[in-house]
């Protein structure tokens, strides 16, 4: 009976304790699951816990707009972007809608903006700044692979898309159409479409052209800043004058081209043409014929008046080199119809003449060698290195005095020489013919100049123009 008693105490011991662990368990679990009830009804917004992320904004690819990449880890436009479609710069990186700016404290960003239009972006350094317009935007740098598109300018804050056609082997016609805008040659120049920036000192315009008829001879002529100065603030070292003998029976041009590692040859070659004209205009009054014009004469004088100009300053000669080309067309043709023309000439500066669809170079160094730019003779130093000569201009001719920044295009080939031909054929307005000069040729960047003399010797042709 004693042993029964015990063997009833340990069972009744070992229910009891089952019994209490499986509560005690239990309880806990309940109290688990109720804790986890509590801490999932106060999340923020009322959003489960167990919500998936959004698959349109991953972690990966937000962290990359962020650092303004695109996903493959390159720089530039984001790769979700549209190709050639230019925005403003993001800021937010909460989903894919656009920032909705500063938000007040304790403000949820995932909310919904107002059904506004944003304002544009614009950076401390930009506000009151007027965004340039399209034709002098600065390039936009664009990711490898996306095809910037042209358009009409960007709002305020935008980015200014522009179309970059060099390398894509084939003329941008479209922009070549648009008035009052340089025409293109054969392919865009980038460098064209930077913004023209104004030089430290005072200096001669970027810009300058000049239409006159003389007797039988109609004239235009123009000069333009190249892409390579213009956009860096260096003056045109180009420049050109013309003039007339006090008995007008003479036109007289000059064109000269400063040398791109002289520091002042943009005082130089403005220097060397005055001279010139004065020199040839005092000559041609004392009653010289042209076959007796010393062509050392006439660029000595160029010379002495760099070297003047140099000294006035406090500059040396090397600072203000320069090449240059001198001519001499009678107003009236001889009785056969033909006028003989002087010309002399240092370095490449050239002269043309229009031969049906070409140009057949008349005067001035033909660029070649291993460094087609180098220059071996040259003013002031060089008068004893001069091309001169007598050339005929037969009724109907034309003849084109230019820098190499115009001669350049000439040599590009046959097709660059026709593109001109057919422009100057006749007379175009001077504002055609200063658009002319100004093309657009992917690695042209010198500056151009360029005077052309029609021999146009009926009332008809020549009553377009106006008398100087």
């Amino acid at each position: 009976m004693a042993v029964l008693t015990v063997v009833l105490l340990v069972l009744t011991c070992a229910v009891s304790g089952l019994l209490t662990r499986v509560l005690f368990t239990t309880t806990a679990a309940v109290a688990t699951l109720f804790a986890a009830f509590l801490a999932v009804a106060n999340l923020p917004g009322g959003e489960s816990a167990a919500r998936p992320a959004d698959s349109s904004a991953p972690a990966a690819d937000r962290s990359c707009r962020k650092r303004g990449r695109d996903a493959s880890g390159r720089d530039g436009i984001a790769a979700a972007e549209p190709k050639g479609k230019a925005k403003a710069v993001e800021t937010s990186v909460v989903g894919t809608g656009p920032d909705p700016g500063p938000q007040p404290w304790g403000t949820d960003p995932r909310t919904p903006a107002p059904d506004v239009a944003p304002a544009p972006v614009r950076s401390p350094a930009t506000q009151g700044v007027v965004p340039l317009p399209a034709r002098f935007a600065p390039a936009v740098p664009v990711a490898v692979g996306e095809t910037p598109t042209g358009g009409p300018p960007a709002a305020p804050g935008q980015v200014e898309p522009y179309t970059p056609a060099e390398g894509l082997g084939r003329p941008d016609a479209d922009r070549a159409e648009q008035p009052g805008r340089f025409p293109v040659l054969r392919k865009a120049s980038p460098a064209a479409m930077a913004p023209w920036l104004l030089p430290e000192a005072p200096s001669a315009a970027a810009i300058t052209a000049d239409e006159a008829v003389i007797g039988g001879l109609q004239l235009r002529a123009a000069s333009v800043s190249g892409p390579s100065h213009r956009s860096r603030g260096i003056p045109r070292q180009d420049a050109y004058r013309i003039g007339r003998d006090r008995a007008g029976q003479y036109l007289v041009v000059a064109v000269a081209d400063g040398m791109s590692d002289s520091t002042h040859s943009d005082i130089g070659a403005g220097a060397a043409v005055i001279a010139l004209v004065n020199t040839l205009r005092e000559l041609l009054d004392r009653g010289t014929p042209l076959e007796q014009i010393n062509v050392r004469e006439v660029f000595l004088s160029a010379a002495r008046q760099m070297y003047g100009a140099a000294k006035q300053r406090g500059w040396t000669a090397d600072e203000v080199r320069a090449v240059a080309l001198a001519a001499v067309i009678p107003v009236r043709p001889g009785q056969d119809g033909v006028r003989n023309c002087w010309l002399g000439a240092i370095g490449d500066v050239s002269a043309w003449r229009l031969v049906g669809d070409s140009w057949e170079r008349l005067i001035g160094k033909e660029k070649g060698g291993l460094d087609p730019s180098a220059i071996t003779h040259f003013l002031p130093h060089h008068v004893d290195h001069l091309d001169y000569g007598t050339v005929q201009l037969a009724p109907g001719a034309v003849m084109s005095l230019t820098t190499d920044g115009v001669a350049d295009a000439f040599a590009l080939g046959a097709d660059a020489r026709q593109w001109f031909a057919e422009r100057w054929r006749q007379p175009p307005s001077v504002g055609a013919f200063l658009l002319d000069v100004g093309f657009e040729q992917a690695q042209l960047q010198d500056d151009r100049t360029a005077v052309v003399v029609w021999c146009a010797d009926t009332v008809r042709t020549a009553a377009g123009g106006r008398q100087r």
